[in-house]
């Protein structure tokens, strides 16, 4: 399940496949059947970006060769809950 945790937001616009839309509010559904509550599309959007980053292990290992900019970790982080990698 994607990680829902309230961090500050940056507005970014983009235009998406329908399908894909689509796919963006069945899991907001899937969410409120599992776990109580919908999340706005946002949150949603937000959290799947976050998961597809963490998980492309190319981009991870050139993130942490890239300098720090402001803000930025080069690391993965934690989903709530869990310890942090070991480096």
């Amino acid at each position: 399940m994607i990680d829902l945790r309230d961090d500050l937001p940056r507005e970014l616009k983009v235009k998406v496949r329908s399908s894909i839309h689509d796919l963006i509010s069945r899991y907001g559904e899937f969410y409120q059947a599992t776990e109580g509550f919908k999340p706005d599309e946002n949150k949603i959007v937000d959290g799947a970006l976050k998961s597809f980053f963490d998980d492309e292990d190319g981009f991870q290992e050139w993130l942490k060769k890239q300098p720090k900019t402001n803000g930025s970790s080069p690391a993965r982080t934690p989903p709530a809950g869990s310890a942090a990698p070991q480096s």
